[in-house]
């Protein structure tokens, strides 16, 4: 009978620099559909530039990046920044409302200068996927559909769009437009519908009546 041992000098140290878990935000689970992650690094000119470096996605659907940071110098190179992008095939990614993407640093580390405690992520961040205008919405759920526009009627993408106080919330796609579920909403009164651009701080709002405003797409101008 043969055993087996591990030799300690051939076991190799790793660790991702970040984790984000796809989250569905409409239904808290897993995303419908195809997703996919993209990295970019930040040069020291400050602009962005695309890797080809591939995502790991675990068996629970989070995106990680195991071994960016490796390197056989740590005193050359001590630390790299990036930001993880997402497409998904039924779904704007909620960071949209505000930046490009999710930024991070990856510490330079390998097995003779292994990472500190305090520089570890050990739990992933959630990172919530918006509906977007193909979502499959079941039928019994009543959706708000239109498009956000500025003051010369060009579409807006990455709005936040939300019944009033952020029951519900979408963010507009690159043709500015939302499909804007509304499980919660009271029938035959007035409920706000707003629109607030956080990249340029422009707001705009409506007010629909459901369920009768549910048959017309609507536009929501923002000044």
């Amino acid at each position: 009978m043969s055993t087996w041992q591990t030799a300690i000098a051939e076991m190799g140290l790793t660790y991702s620099p970040v984790g984000l878990r796809l989250v569905d935000e409409f239904t808290n689970e897993e995303p419908l559909g195809k997703t996919s992650a993209y990295l970019d690094i930040r040069e020291a000119n400050g602009v962005w530039h695309p890797t080809d470096i591939p995502a790991t996605k675990t068996p629970s659907n989070v995106v990680a990046y195991p071994g960016l940071g490796r390197t056989s110098d740590v005193t050359v190179v001590t630390s790299r920044h990036y930001r993880v992008r997402i497409t998904a095939e039924l779904y704007v990614p909620l960071y949209q409302a505000t930046v490009d993407g999710i930024e991070f640093d990856a510490p330079a580390f390998n097995e003779g200068n292994p990472l500190p405690k305090a520089k570890i992520t050990f739990l992933p961040q959630d990172l919530y996927l918006m509906p977007a205008t193909n979502y499959p919405f079941q039928g019994h759920v009543p959706v708000l559909w239109g498009i956000v526009k500025d003051a010369a009627g060009k579409p807006v993408q990455n709005v936040m769009v939300t019944q009033g106080g952020g029951i519900e919330r979408v963010v507009t796609d690159s043709r500015g437009a939302f499909g804007l579920p509304l499980r919660w909403a009271a029938q035959n009164v007035p409920i706000h519908i707003d629109a607030t651009d956080n990249r340029t701080n422009r707001i705009g709002h409506i007010l629909v009546t459901l369920p009768g405003d549910l048959a017309s797409s609507h536009t929501i101008q923002i000044n």
